[in-house]
């Protein structure tokens, strides 16, 4: 019990406090080209999931040949919260979406840095590492509310966590450990170290193949 919640809560605590690289499934390092690639189509599907949603667009090769590119984008909640709805984007509509390509010539690229995608007025509805509200500045990531509340679950529940760990260990040490309790901390612990991990991917999503501290990502967006 003891080691597999500690395992848990130290991957937590060093995902949130690391001054070091992101995880590596969000490296992208040497897949995708550097130079920027510029697509323009009608949205075919839009897919908002965790960690990174998706938009699928119709474009026509120099053929005349409809191609299906795909774009990754930052995670659902994000998307949801800050951008996107019915009236900002859905299928039919007509985009244009920049990013960076996978260098094996796939129809395929990442909306990370200095990634775009422009409706057919010529209006920014997704900037690459902080969507933002359509038609406001781009702001910090950690000055967005719904981060905040992000990162304020992860870290009461994180104290709570080791509020009821310290009341086993005194327990155990007065001889007289509650099997109860024990088992709380650890079905608690299993479940608080899952949904930590969604919410800081939710948090870090979209900047993930940005090599940048965790703490630089948060105040500097």
């Amino acid at each position: 019990m003891t080691s597999k919640c500690a395992t848990g809560l130290m991957c937590v605590v060093l995902f949130v406090r690391s001054t070091g690289l992101l995880f590596a499934h969000h490296g992208d390092s040497g897949r995708y080209e550097d130079k920027l690639t510029t697509v323009k189509g009608t949205v075919a599907e839009i897919v908002l999931i965790n960690p990174h949603s998706t938009l699928v667009l119709d474009v026509k090769d120099d053929s005349g040949k409809v191609v299906k590119w795909r774009g990754e984008l930052g995670s659902a909640v994000q998307l949801r919260g800050w951008c996107w709805s019915k009236e900002i984007i859905k299928p039919g509509d007509t985009v244009t979406m920049k990013g960076r390509r996978l260098k094996n010539g796939s129809p395929y690229m990442t909306l990370s840095e200095e990634a775009r995608v422009t409706n057919a007025a010529g209006k920014d509805i997704y900037k690459g590492n902080d969507p933002g509200k359509p038609g406001e500045p781009t702001r910090r990531v950690i000055d967005q509310e719904w981060v905040q509340i992000n990162l304020a679950k992860v870290h009461a529940k994180l104290e709570f966590l080791r509020l009821i760990n310290w009341k086993v260990a005194w327990t155990a040490t007065q001889g007289r450990l509650d099997v109860a309790d024990a088992s709380t901390v650890k079905v608690f612990g299993t479940e608080f170290y899952q949904e930590s991990i969604r919410l800081l991917f939710e948090v870090l999503g979209p900047v993930g193949s940005d090599h940048r501290p965790v703490r630089a990502v948060l105040r500097f967006g």
